[in-house]
């Protein structure tokens, strides 16, 4: 709400020309935020979709312009959430590229881990057991539930920090883009295979890539049109990011809430086996993916953390928020 001093009205308590010029700036600065924001948004969302069309300079240039035009926007809020979701476009443009490096692509140590522990590989144990091909049982809608629910669930999560939590809200967003660069480092440095595509090269028994072969078969082509416009990287299995930005989140509310965090760790749980027997992931991709996503929200709060803290207790006599313990 603006308000103008005294000073600036006549005798009548009517708003005098130059107050009038303010209230009338004031109304366009609200307008052109209401306006800006969606509208890099919906340059983001189009410039990513098209990501596989464009020339990887321009794409580059296109999230330069967008990186620029964010620091337009005068609310930290708005900021942060931008920052977001650009920090997931670029870690997707750049995964494409990890592949390309000409490094050797590992399959074995994967297997030699995942074997000396359970004596077999368990998404070949439980494969065997559970999944019948060309079928969709219950195990492999829940898992399939779980394995898509990665790709909202941080933004739940994000939106959960900003409604209860807000002034840990950019502690929150850097442990989850920690996360994903961290593993994005580790697939420059150390492409993996996954099991499907290791039993597509004879290097292991068959696996099936269930969740790729169950969307198919609803949708002819979904994953093939998908991953057109995402891009993928078929040797970006260490560490699982899928259990890393799960993880993260989890270690993130356990640290400010501790049943819902309990919660989140049963998820992180559920991601785990889910990977596994849908033949995404080994369990060493799994549990190098638990400890990226602990170890970024414990730098994120390190560093961060404090300083957040801090500022939420000057403002909680001006300000207050319903609390996580209402979760």
């Amino acid at each position: 709400m603006i308000t103008y001093p005294n000073k600036v009205r006549n005798a009548n308590g009517e708003l005098s020309a130059p107050a009038a010029s303010v209230a009338l700036a004031a109304a366009i600065e609200r307008l052109r935020r209401l306006v800006m924001l969606p509208s890099l948004y919906l340059f983001l969302a189009v410039a990513t979709v098209m990501r596989a069309e464009i020339p990887p300079v321009i794409f580059l240039a296109l999230v330069l312009g967008a990186i620029a035009a964010l620091w337009r926007v005068p609310t930290s809020d708005y900021r942060l959430g931008l920052l977001y979701v650009l920090g997931f476009s670029v870690f997707g443009a750049l995964r494409v590229f990890a592949d390309e490096t000409g490094r050797a692509v590992s399959y074995d140590y994967p297997v030699t881990f995942d074997t000396a522990l359970f004596g077999t590989l368990p998404t070949t144990w439980l494969q065997d057991r559970f999944y019948v091909p060309g079928q969709i049982g219950v195990l492999d809608s829940a898992t399939m539930l779980v394995y898509a629910s990665y790709f909202k669930g941080h933004y739940v999560g994000a939106l959960l920090i900003w409604i209860f939590k807000r002034e840990l809200l950019k502690t929150y967003i850097v442990g989850i883009l920690a996360t994903l660069y961290l593993g994005l480092i580790c697939y420059y440095v150390l492409p993996t295979s996954p099991p499907w595509l290791a039993s597509e090269t004879g290097r292991i028994p068959e696996v099936f890539r269930i969740f790729h072969l169950a969307t198919n078969e609803v949708w002819s082509g979904a994953m093939e049109n998908g991953t057109h416009i995402a891009g993928t990287n078929d040797v970006g299995a260490m560490p699982s990011l899928h259990t890393g930005l799960t993880a993260a989140m989890a270690a993130f509310f356990w640290r400010i809430n501790r049943p819902f965090g309990g919660i989140c760790s049963l998820y992180v749980a559920l991601m785990g086996f889910s990977l596994i027997y849908l033949g995404e992931h080994y369990l060493v991709d799994v549990l190098a993916g638990l400890v990226v996503g602990i170890a970024a929200v414990h730098l994120s709060f390190h560093f961060l953390g404090e300083t957040s803290e801090i500022r939420s207790q000057t403002s909680q006599n001006s300000q207050q928020r319903p609390t996580l313990e209402g979760i």
